[in-house]
């Protein structure tokens, strides 16, 4: 249970969730659809964002925002919706971006999963500001499925699972 803040503690306008594609994508559309149930109101943007190359962060964040919508964040409670924080690159980037170009009352993160792993591998200033809301914490294994990819593969999936060597191997080759 995610526990997200729906009693209406960000004034009179509902936060504004921003979807990291594309890998937050399936979590995001159903992080969604559960809060319209609620009726209390929300927006949301997309932002694309990729760190990793293989099984492994290329510590260079690469962030589309060209089409991203800033002023919609002004003056509004954001919260970022993420599908995994690990060594926190993705967000040491992002978070500074959003407040900088969005100005928005607050930013906070929503993630489907959290991965344990050792202090030294994430980035210092992500662990003051990891995750607020997380679904699932995690071990320090490389996963794909339910929108979680292998160089753009496997994002199909309906589960999630640990990649294996023979899928590492296979690279799209039929």
């Amino acid at each position: 249970m995610l526990n997200l803040p729906y009693s209406r503690p960000h004034a009179t306008l509902g936060p504004v969730f921003v979807c990291v594609l594309k890998g937050a994508s399936m979590f995001f559309h159903h992080l969604t659809s559960e809060l319209m149930m609620l009726q209390q109101g929300f927006n949301y943007e997309f932002l694309r964002a990729a760190s990793y190359h293989g099984t492994d962060t290329t510590g260079n964040v690469k962030v589309g925002s060209d089409e991203f919508d800033f002023k919609s964040l002004e003056g509004r409670p954001v919260i970022i919706v993420e599908d995994i924080v690990d060594t926190g690159t993705t967000l040491a980037k992002l978070i500074p971006i959003i407040k900088e170009r969005g100005h928005p009352t607050s930013v906070e993160v929503c993630t489907l999963l959290e991965k344990r792993i050792d202090h030294e591998r994430r980035r210092s200033e992500i662990i003051l500001t990891k995750a607020k809301y997380a679904g699932f914490s995690i071990p320090n294994k490389f996963i794909i499925g339910y929108g979680l990819d292998y160089n753009e593969l496997y994002r199909d999936l309906k589960d999630i699972w640990v990649i294996s060597k023979a899928g590492i191997e296979f690279e799209g080759k039929l």
